[in-house]
């Protein structure tokens, strides 16, 4: 009778070390899955966040080309007001170019607040889709975390 309780006895030690063990397995997993979790949402948005930059970078490029595009056609108008000048007298020429800087004005000015309309319109889009990825983001890792959660308070499995 004292072998089999013996016998009993190290079959239940064997039972709580195995289920310690599963335990102990099972946390360790659950640690792994939220580390890789937490790594994936910094991925997500550290891509985010240079898709953003990308975008801002294109945009100022597009602004600076616009701007030298201005310039030029401002240079140009100088070199014809100077073509004027040789065969016209000062009161001329000062009409002429009041009259052509005014229309590089208005037409630079318009040109450039056009462009920087549209640019913030995209700036102002690529925020909120940067924002709306951002939401469903949280509410996937939510998601999962209240998985996690349920899945922590199951019982171990029995061998």
């Amino acid at each position: 009778a004292e072998q089999a309780e013996q016998a009993e006895q190290a079959e239940q030690a064997e039972q709580a070390a195995q289920q310690q063990q599963q335990e102990q397995q099972q946390a360790a997993q659950q640690a792994e899955q939220m580390e890789q979790l937490e790594q994936s949402e910094q991925a997500e948005a550290n891509q985010a966040e240079q898709a953003e930059q990308a975008e801002q970078a294109e945009q100022q490029v597009h602004v600076e080309q616009v701007t030298a595009e201005s310039e030029s056609s401002h240079q140009e108008q100088e070199k014809e007001t100077a073509r004027v000048d040789d065969s016209a007298s000062a009161s001329s020429i000062d009409k002429v170019q009041t009259a052509q800087e005014e229309q590089t004005e208005q037409a630079s000015t318009a040109a450039l607040e056009k462009e920087v309309s549209s640019l913030e319109a995209e700036l102002k889009d690529s925020r909120d889709r940067a924002a709306e990825d951002h939401k469903a983001q949280e509410a996937k890792v939510m998601k999962l975390q209240a998985a996690l959660a349920e899945s922590a308070k199951k019982p171990p499995l029995e061998a």
